[in-house]
């Protein structure tokens, strides 16, 4: 699950009052979504299911949005959580 985006669900970023997202911008890694949650706290869901998968006898494939590939790649390369969104993560279009 990608990050509860609380008040601004369903809304397009342009939509969203400037001074009402900019603490979010600054800091989206600790400044929490109104209503919603922090990038720290998606991380820590994220690495607990995927520790959960990893586990797991049987081979498996994680199909996320960017948000949650990129906190996998934080945890595994021990990568900060605002520099994992210098990684490009791989989009799978229809073959």
């Amino acid at each position: 699950m990608e990050l509860n985006c609380g008040d601004w669900e369903m809304q397009a970023w342009n939509d969203i009052p400037k001074p009402e997202i900019q603490p979010w911008l600054d800091d989206f890694v600790h400044v929490p979504v109104p209503n919603g949650e922090k990038y720290t706290q998606m991380h820590e869901r994220v690495v607990n299911r995927f520790h959960f998968i990893a586990q797991q006898t049987t081979p498996a494939v994680i199909v996320a949005h960017g948000g949650v590939l990129r906190s996998i790649v934080s945890h595994i390369t021990d990568t900060s959580l605002k520099e994992s969104f210098d990684v490009s993560v791989f989009i799978m279009g229809a073959w």
